[in-house]
């Protein structure tokens, strides 16, 4: 059976099919640095968390949130990806206009005709193309399903951001450490999530790593004792991320 919500959304923003799959687009660039994007898939009105997909945005010197949501729908309907996945009913971008014109130029320059709408944060206002917004009070069923798919896009999206931001951060500290080639960081990158991790590791768990060996193990524990660097600061959620989720 299908979850609440889609046959209410068809209704509400006139789709010629049914809304079954719906894939959700977001870009994250906390600190404007590694900007990614994520696509959530819903089907039947719920996640199917096997299905989405992460990736990072290519050749940005600054954020731009116009031409990353462009690459990322670009890059879902060319290559592999459009290969690997079943074409959606409905595409939901985080946004508004703009974000909606460039993922709209990016399914013209694929060559793919996808029904697409945008939902912008601030009154979670249903954005379409070439005509009037829809705004319905919160509780509408077909508006909720847009909101779910919304914040399960920004979720997404924020974890791979922190995550790729943690590996920098922890990349760039081990490049420090005297004695530790691009061989031996990667080995330590693989085995732990984050620097923290890697600081709490006794010279045991460090040497038994394939690759690294005991005195590798040991100059890492005596550049920490020297240095402790910090861990980035998780990030604090902004006023919008918390109104979305009362």
């Amino acid at each position: 059976g299908e979850a609440p919500g889609v046959t209410e959304l068809q209704r509400l923003t006139h789709l010629h099919s049914t809304p079954y799959r719906i894939e959700g687009f977001d870009i994250s660039n906390l600190m404007g640095t590694h900007t990614v994007a994520s696509i959530v898939v819903f089907e039947g009105g719920r996640p199917r968390k096997s299905e989405y997909r992460k990736m990072r945005i290519r050749g940005l010197d600054k954020p731009d949130d116009f031409f990353s949501m462009h690459q990322a729908v670009y890059r879902r309907f060319t290559g592999s990806l459009a290969d690997n996945m079943p074409m959606p009913d409905l595409l939901l971008i985080d946004g508004g206009k703009g974000q909606l014109s460039a993922a709209r130029r990016a399914l013209d320059e694929a060559g793919v005709e996808v029904p697409m709408l945008g939902l912008a944060k601030r009154f979670e206002t249903i954005i379409r193309e070439g005509t009037e917004d829809i705004i319905v009070p919160h509780t509408h069923p077909g508006l909720r399903l847009l909101i779910n798919v919304r914040d399960e896009a920004h979720r997404t999206a924020v974890g791979f951001n922190r995550k790729q931001r943690g590996n920098a951060m922890t990349k760039s500290v081990l490049d420090d450490v005297p004695g530790i080639g691009p061989k031996r960081r990667d080995a330590l990158l693989a085995h732990f999530s984050s620097l923290g991790e890697l600081q709490k590791a006794s010279l045991e768990q460090l040497a038994s790593i394939p690759g690294v060996g005991e005195s590798a193990a040991r100059a890492i524990l005596a550049f920490f004792s020297e240095n402790t660097p910090t861990p980035p600061a998780e990030d604090t959620p902004d006023s919008e991320t918390i109104s979305s989720q009362s």
